[in-house]
């Protein structure tokens, strides 16, 4: 029975020393706290059985460390947005090779003035490094990757187009699994960290020069200005200059030129052809990739913070977390989906010629497509939750590496998205996915990160609970595009003027009788 009566002195004390009733466990807060230590940290444990406030505060490094993740996770992705509605208009203008070069040459400025900040003092030291950061948001992975996917689709058939993909995915996933490791050695070796910038500027220095000297334009004149005119179609249907005078329509020309930046996202809502209302299934698919992201992109950080904060890793195993989770999905990218997506297709077609179903092939991809992106954002879910769950760190390294498996998702959408449009509107419905992408990176710390800054001490599973649902609505996004999809609303077709298309690529409708004799 509790008591706060005091023992006489001649009475040995009792073990566990009754807590006042404020701080007993039947307190609800309480009684979260000291489950949480239970299961976790039993040894960390007083003897009263009763954590104190001091063990159940969120340590300030990694609140300090997750705020300045967060804040600059909302700059890079609002910076990525814009350079992406850029990036679109140059690479018509000037092809896709000048807009690699510009990106890469400010890549290297951003990482020069980084080091330039590390070694100067005073007000410049904060101006020199916000000038970095916007520069090498601006020059970010997300620009870099959404040329390459422009670039895959110049050079690549319908057929080859998600593995061509799947391929770029997986060299910009790789490239940055060993970063986190080799970034925290370089350190630790040179004791300063100034050696990361160097070795980093270094490297973007190579890139340059390979991109001045051997990389090759894909993207000819004519084909420039082909798009150009179809998007220029685009914005007229949407701003059409109606012959007045007055304000509106100076407010219509005024903002035309800022509109240019955003005229990407016009295709996912593009016109019925014949009918004056909108086709809005593109969106909806759209918004699958930016529940995706919102769902995910933060989801190395937060490994990250649950390996430092509940299983107390050194940083090392910290850096192998990340890496595992970056590195399963780029093997994956490479040896296994290429594969998926053939045999995927050949099933697919087998399935149809059993129903009776007669269809082209690129509706065979389309639909494969959708079936990868749905099973992708499944296995996504579930090895989320599966990080969650997990009571060890080596639980969390096995489901951080297996969710490589799901990786193949936002490869497949791309594609399907190319697919759905014209050939040349096929740089703005990748700049229009990447923006909304972007808008998911904006979002996913400022969701996630504030979840698990406020239960990292007392329900450190709960981000990902939550993670684990997004992804399941981004799922469910694509089923319900699947179903209420309707291509011939919109102009697409298998029409492409980049690649050189083969002699077996030249058989556009495969029948079941087709399907058989293959």
């Amino acid at each position: 029975m509790a008591t706060s009566a005091k023992q006489p002195s001649d009475e040995r004390t009792p073990l566990i020393v009754p807590e006042p009733a404020s701080d007993s466990p039947s307190d609800p807060v309480k009684k979260t706290k000291f489950w949480w230590y239970e299961l976790h940290e039993p040894e960390a444990l007083p003897m009263g059985h009763t954590p104190t406030e001091e063990m159940c505060e969120i340590p300030s490094v990694v609140t300090a460390y997750t705020i300045a993740v967060t804040v600059m996770g909302i700059v890079d992705a609002i910076s990525s947005m814009i350079s992406f509605g850029l990036v679109n208009l140059f690479v018509k203008k000037y092809g896709r090779k000048p807009v690699f070069v510009t990106l890469t040459s400010v890549a290297c400025t951003a990482f020069s003035c980084f080091i330039l900040a590390l070694n100067v003092h005073g007000t410049l030291a904060l101006v020199l490094a916000g000038l970095a950061i916007v520069l090498a948001a601006f020059a970010s992975v997300g620009a870099i990757v959404l040329v390459g996917r422009m670039y895959i689709v110049d050079t690549t058939s319908p057929q080859e187009r998600t593995s061509g993909l799947s391929f770029l995915g997986a060299a910009a996933t790789l490239g940055l699994t060993p970063s986190f490791v080799l970034g925290g050695y370089i350190t630790e070796h040179w004791k300063h960290v100034t050696a990361v910038y160097w070795v980093t500027l270094a490297l973007q220095v190579c890139v340059l020069l390979y991109e001045v000297f051997f990389l090759p334009e894909s993207y000819v004149l004519a084909e420039r200005r082909e798009a150009i005119e179809e998007m220029q179609h685009v914005m007229d249907s949407d701003l059409a200059d109606d012959g007045k005078s007055g304000l509106v329509h100076s407010l219509k020309q005024a903002v035309r030129p800022i509109l240019s930046i955003l005229e990407p996202l016009l295709v996912l809502i593009p016109i019925i052809p014949g009918q004056n209302q909108r086709d809005c299934s593109l969106l909806i698919a759209g918004f699958a990739s930016f529940l995706w992201f919102a769902g995910s992109h933060y989801l190395g950080l937060a490994v990250m913070m649950r390996l430092i904060n509940e299983f107390h890793s050194p940083p090392d195993q910290n850096g192998l977390g990340i890496s595992l989770l970056m590195g399963g999905k780029g093997l994956f990218l490479v040896f296994v989906f290429p594969s998926v997506i053939r045999y995927g297709r050949k099933l697919y077609a087998r399935y149809a010629e059993r129903r009776g179903m007669h269809l082209t092939t690129q509706e065979i991809m389309r639909r494969t497509d959708t079936v990868l992106i749905v099973g992708s954002d499944i296995i996504d879910a579930f090895f989320i939750s599966m990080i969650g769950v997990s009571k060890t760190k080596y639980g969390v390294f096995a489901s951080a590496l297996l969710m490589g498996f799901g990786a193949g998702g936002h490869i497949a959408l791309n594609s399907l998205l190319v697919s759905s449009v014209h050939h040349s509107q096929s740089d703005e419905i990748l700049s229009a996915n990447a923006m909304l992408e972007s808008v998911g990176q904006v979002l996913s710390p400022v969701i996630l990160g504030s979840i698990l800054s406020a239960t990292i001490t007392t329900i450190p599973g709960l981000m990902f609970y939550v993670s684990t649902c997004i992804c399941l609505t981004s799922a469910t996004c694509i089923v319900v595009f699947r179903a209420v999809d309707r291509p011939e609303r919109r102009i697409h077709g298998e029409g492409h003027t980049h690649y050189q298309p083969q002699e077996e690529e030249a058989e556009a409708v495969e029948t079941p009788e087709a399907s058989t004799s293959a």
